[in-house]
């Protein structure tokens, strides 16, 4: 219960294209970090928070300049 956190690993050109489906089973927020202090946001933005019973399903990709974290599905429980 309560408010968590979760930071992404940084990406590199060794495993861009790494997937992770993070799921909030708890009761309070998960906010999850884009790689902290590599400035590799998810889909623009550093942080994504997901409420209880939220699923987003991230990928590492290569950018023009860098990487970047791209969210392929996003679950909201509650539309």
């Amino acid at each position: 219960s309560g408010h968590q956190h979760a930071t992404l690993p940084q990406i590199t050109l060794s495993n861009h294209g790494v997937q992770y489906y993070i799921k909030n089973i708890g009761s309070g927020i998960v906010t999850l970090t884009g790689s902290s202090g590599f400035e590799q946001f998810i889909d623009g933005q550093q942080t994504l928070a997901l409420e209880q019973g939220d699923a987003a399903k991230v990928m590492g990709v290569s950018l023009s300049a860098g990487f970047e974290w791209a969210v392929l599905s996003y679950y909201d429980k509650n539309p």
